[in-house]
């Protein structure tokens, strides 16, 4: 049995979630590839796209603003006959070659651009190939409803209405949760993660991070914190790709015992564990993996688009908090620091809305599904 993940570039949700959902089907004994949908396209076009996406993230944020993503425009932008819809289905020729050459059973997108592109390859397939799509984020992705997939995979049932609205059948629709890796679920004692971290048992512990691309007010985040908690917290930076922001701040605070600087760190698991707070953008990834952790979190928004339906998501649930000013969020930090019922609170909220089993029900549906 094959399984072939078609995965995204512009982003490291995507790939993290390929990752999760890869590791399980390897468990079971499945043959596992992933690849980067846009390299069907042409690994130029995949290079460009990515670069495009962290450069907007990290120096135009307000290009994702909610007027440039409105669901109905970007509906259109997906529709069969669109120049946009057009061009990705350009790749399902050089796909659809790789398909029928690997003879691959079951096929899975973690990105809108994979299904679109698997749609059109599959459309006049004989053979029976298993196919699905895995959102990334606390909404409906624009353009999933229009891909023909077996199943879709949603995060949480606030979303299926929607979905059957924009016509895919409720049998086709699954609530999975986000996949994430198992060892951020079996994660290391925190006493244990703290002192390997360096970081005091007295001392709270706040782990500040702008995603994979480290974008956002993330310096002055990090300037009023270790200002303000020197005494009591420690913060630890995780840069992400952002080998600059990493380079700069390792400088700037070289003499802060409090403060600890970390670049592109692909597995987070024990520094999760050793967390008492996470101070984040609100991506897909990152908001899940502290629901399956029950790790308290104050939202960042660093950046509109699909994000602002994650931070509503988790808002909304009493599941983290937010503010709309850097002095703000830090008063939420200290507020959450303080008071110990309201960070219990959250941590049982986050709990509720877990899938740690996620990947288990996407392979079981797609199993269950190929017996019958």
């Amino acid at each position: 049995m094959k399984l072939l993940i078609l995965s995204s570039n512009n982003g490291g949700g995507h790939n993290s979630t390929a990752a999760a959902i890869r590791e399980y089907y390897e468990s079971q004994g499945f043959e596992v590839t992933v690849r980067d949908c846009l390299s069907f396209l042409s690994e130029n076009v995949s290079e460009l796209i990515s670069m495009s996406h962290i450069m907007i993230y990290r120096h135009l944020p307000w290009l994702t603003d909610d007027t440039h993503t409105k669901i109905h425009v970007t509906n259109t932008m997906f529709e069969e006959n669109h120049p946009v819809r057009q061009f990705i289905d350009l790749g399902k020729f050089s796909l659809r070659k790789f398909i029928h050459e690997e003879q691959f059973d079951t096929i899975i997108c973690t990105h809108v651009f994979g299904g679109m592109m698997l749609s059109a390859a599959l459309q006049d397939e004989d053979r029976k190939i298993r196919t699905a799509i895995v959102e990334t984020d606390y909404c409906n992705t624009p353009g999933s409803a229009s891909n023909t997939m077996d199943f879709h995979f949603l995060p949480d049932e606030s979303l299926k209405e929607e979905l059957i609205h924009n016509g895919v059948s409720e049998e086709q629709i699954v609530i999975s949760g986000i996949p994430v890796k198992k060892r951020v679920i079996h994660h290391m004692d925190p006493k244990a993660a703290k002192k390997l971290y360096g970081v005091p048992l007295d001392h709270a512990h706040i782990i500040l991070m702008g995603g994979s691309m480290g974008c956002g007010p993330i310096p002055k985040l990090l300037d009023i914190l270790s200002d303000r908690l020197s005494d009591t917290a420690d913060i630890s930076l995780v840069c992400g790709n952002n080998t600059r922001l990493e380079k700069e701040t390792r400088e700037l605070y070289a003499s802060r015992k409090n403060v600890h600087i970390f670049g592109y760190t692909p597995d987070m698991s024990v520094l999760y564990a050793s967390a008492d707070l996470f101070v984040t953008k609100p991506g897909g990834i990152s908001t899940t993996e502290a629901a399956v952790l029950g790790l308290p979190m104050v939202l960042v928004q660093a950046v509109a688009g699909w994000e602002t339906y994650n931070l509503n998501f988790f808002i909304d649930r009493n599941a983290a908090v937010t503010g709309e000013t850097e002095e703000e969020l830090v008063d939420c930090c200290e507020y959450l620091l303080r008071n110990d019922e309201a960070r219990k609170q959250i941590s049982e909220n986050l709990l509720k809305l877990a899938h740690p089993d996620s990947a288990e029900i996407i392979y079981r549906t797609l199993e269950t599904d190929s017996r019958e």
